[in-house]
């Protein structure tokens, strides 16, 4: 019979439940979350108590008002306003240019088919491709082919024919809603022109084309009138004196009689335990397909317990304020495209994409609303999940909030039309939309350094802020150890192209190649790169000394970025980017020097970690292929390839990029990457003739040379 191990199986159970384990955090996590989701979604349901009373069901009891309270109607009186505002038509200005405007672009047309035709170094079908350059595909090349065909004494008549029924057209009222039948209007007096079918298609054809309105609708003196005649309706008010009856026993209960009761507050509602049971069971499926999804798509991410707490923060922030926001606004202002936003950034657009959707589905079980919320919410919140995946700096979240605000004013705006034939509600929404718009980018801006701090969450517009070469350590760098400042810029050059070609993220890879260096700032003068010319103080100096000194720019790079509160990614490039090499040039001296002992190859290697990712790799290698580049006599193509090869073997072969995940394929990737800079770098210059100078005469008072 099978025997169960107690203990084995007590051990494993304690184990699974330790708070240091991951898999048991990520448990917890989830009913944290589900807890204060589920409490979010469902409290408004929870509220209110049970008197009896119920809209549209008999009394139980009478009712009297056991105060005096007169009080607004909002609903009577909003219908009310909304039936005298519906008397107001829509007022329209005449656009007294539009004629203009319409007999120009007709004559613009004929004017490009003669010059065309007479360009005899283009044939038929480039001809054709050149009026569309100039024109647009609105015209149909059959049109276009027809036009070719003609002469231009007949493109003459045509074009005449074709202002003279613009023109009689455009004398009668034309808006946008109204344009259709006018084209058609035209198109049914060009088809009796005695110019035979072809022409008279022609003229239909562009004469409707260029037709557009004279008379355009005035959204805002339409909207001033509506609001003074729906203002001249008084409020509607409701009054019921203490002690007068309010609802007789047996009597059912109205929507009006249910606004007084509960104005008094004794209607109560009873506790709906289906909907609550039901919408907690819809909270507890959306978090298990957020953790599905970053289970099976995004593993990285579901690996680090932070960032599960940083996107359940996100999503809980933003439905608790759906819940605030839904009794006193309009829906449409909840700004669900921020928790998109913010995933974008601080984790990623695949992250930010399940956020929202996330997001606006446990919204939309509070608000209970229409297809038109669900659809501006998710499509708006992907535009802005585009909008900031493309800026590069939080200075252009300002503009990304404009681009946004017209996105999210245009889907509202046409999202309504289907649900409401009211323009002014749909301009109103496309004006909410907008609203919306700017309070998402304010809660992003205003949210995201709170969460960088809180998460120890690099950016990538944190390390383009630190890519500027104001920063003081760069600033210092500068001015201090100029060698090594060129150094890092050109190793940054070397590492952004080819972190695009492998994956890696180039921003970080650049960034790190600006500071891995700064351990050089304590004593510039010992590195090759800032001897310009003067005395290398390693000529006197014991070889052991000098690979201690060398070796210790690592250690006390690590500092000075800790001291600047760097990122820890930087500060991994900065201890890693030299792994535990050997400084093979220390290395040999000191074998040269003492012949008859054995030196150890160990003490002349560096003490950091080998590069664990993609990124501090990157910067290893670009460190020694410019450094062994700037030593080339007269560089040329092919030994710079040779040189760049033979470094990267080098570095693999000594086990450096044992923990960098690059693969082989990645190395013939950065190789050519490094190899195409470098080319562009130390390509051969032309040599002058020396230039002889002038010896320089002082002038006299006189203008005269002395």
């Amino acid at each position: 019979m099978f025997q169960i191990d107690q203990d084995k199986l007590f051990t494993t159970i304690r184990n699974f439940l330790s708070l240091k384990n991951k898999d048991f955090q990520r448990i917890l996590l989830f009913i944290l979350f589900f807890f204060i989701l589920a409490s979010i979604v469902t409290i408004k349901f929870w509220l209110g108590g049970v008197r009896g009373l119920e809209v549209g069901k008999p009394s139980p009891q009478t009712v009297k008002a056991s105060r005096t309270i007169e009080f607004e109607d909002k609903e009577k009186t909003n219908e009310l306003r909304k039936k005298a505002a519906a008397g107001i038509t829509g007022v329209f200005d005449h656009d007294v240019l539009a004629s203009t405007r319409v007999e120009e672009d007709i004559r613009g047309f004929y004017r490009v088919i003669r010059e065309t035709k007479r360009d005899t170094t283009l044939d038929e079908e480039a001809k054709l491709s050149h009026v569309q350059t100039l024109l647009g595909k609105g015209i149909s090349l059959r049109i276009l082919r027809i036009a070719f065909t003609l002469s231009d004494q007949e493109l003459n008549t045509l074009e005449e024919k074709t202002v003279e029924i613009a023109k009689i057209i455009l004398n009668n009222k034309i808006t946008g809603r109204n344009l259709p039948q006018w084209k058609k209007k035209f198109s049914n007096l060009s088809a009796e022109l005695p110019y035979g079918r072809l022409k008279n298609e022609l003229i239909s054809k562009v004469g409707s084309y260029y037709l557009s309105p004279n008379y355009f609708f005035n959204a805002e003196e339409t909207q001033r009138l509506k609001e003074e005649k729906a203002n001249k309706v008084p409020p509607y008010m409701i009054k019921k004196l203490q002690g007068e009856v309010i609802v007789r026993e047996g009597e059912v209960i109205s929507k009006e009689k249910a606004k007084i009761l509960t104005e008094m507050g004794l209607l109560g509602r009873k506790i709906d335990f289906k909907k609550v049971v039901g919408l907690t069971l819809l909270v507890g499926f959306v978090l298990f397909s957020i953790g599905f999804y970053l289970y099976l798509y995004e593993p990285m991410v579901y690996k680090k317990n932070n960032l599960l707490v940083l996107i359940g923060l996100i999503i809980s922030a933003i439905v608790f304020l759906a819940q605030v926001l839904s009794s006193l606004f309009p829906s449409l202002l909840i700004p669900i495209a921020a928790s998109g936003m913010l995933a974008t950034i601080l984790i990623n657009p695949q992250v930010g994409i399940i956020t929202l959707i996330s997001t606006a589905i446990l919204v939309s079980l509070i608000i209970e609303t229409n297809l038109s919320f669900i659809l501006v919410s998710i499509l708006g919140g992907l535009f802005a999940i585009y909008v900031v995946s493309k800026i590069e700096a939080q200075r252009d979240l300002i503009k990304a909030g404009l681009y946004l605000g017209g996105g999210l004013a245009f889907l509202s705006f046409v999202s309504s039309l289907p649900f409401n034939f009211s323009l002014v509600s749909s301009l109103s929404s496309a004006g909410i939309g907008l609203s919306n718009a700017l309070f998402s980018i304010i809660l992003t801006i205003g949210g995201l350094p709170f969460l960088e701090s809180a998460f120890k969450i690099t950016t990538n517009w944190r390390l383009l802020e630190l890519a500027n070469p104001n920063h003081p350590l760069l600033k210092e760098l500068m001015f201090r150890a100029p060698g090594t400042y060129n150094h890092s810029i050109v190793t940054g050059n070397l590492v952004e192209g080819a972190a695009q070609l492998i994956k890696a993220n180039p921003i970080l890879a650049r960034v790190g190649a600006y500071y891995h260096d700064i351990g050089k700032l304590k004593r510039p003068s010992f590195f090759v790169e800032n001897q310009i010319g003067g005395e290398n103080p390693h000529d006197k100096t014991n070889p052991n000394l000098s690979c201690l000194i060398i070796t210790s720019h690592v250690k006390e790079g690590v500092e000075a970025a800790k001291n600047h509160k760097l990122p820890p990614e930087i500060i991994s490039i900065i201890e890693e980017h030299h792994g535990n090499s050997l400084i093979s040039y220390f290395y040999h001296k000191a074998k040269e020097k003492v012949e008859k002992e054995n030196i150890c190859a160990e003490t002349f290697r560096y003490t950091g970690e080998r590069p664990k990712s993609k990124e501090s790799a990157l910067v290893m290698l670009a460190d020694s292929v410019e450094a062994a580049a700037r030593t080339l006599v007269k560089p040329s193509p092919l030994r710079l390839e040779q040189m760049v090869k033979k470094i990267i073997q080098g570095k693999l072969e000594d086990g450096q990029l044992d923990e960098s995940k690059l693969t082989l394929e990645d190395l013939e990737k950065i190789s050519q990457a490094f190899i195409q800079v470098l080319t562009s770098i130390y390509h051969t210059r032309m040599e002058y003739p020396p230039v002889e100078m002038t010896p320089f005469k002082k002038r006299g008072g006189d203008g005269s040379n002395r």
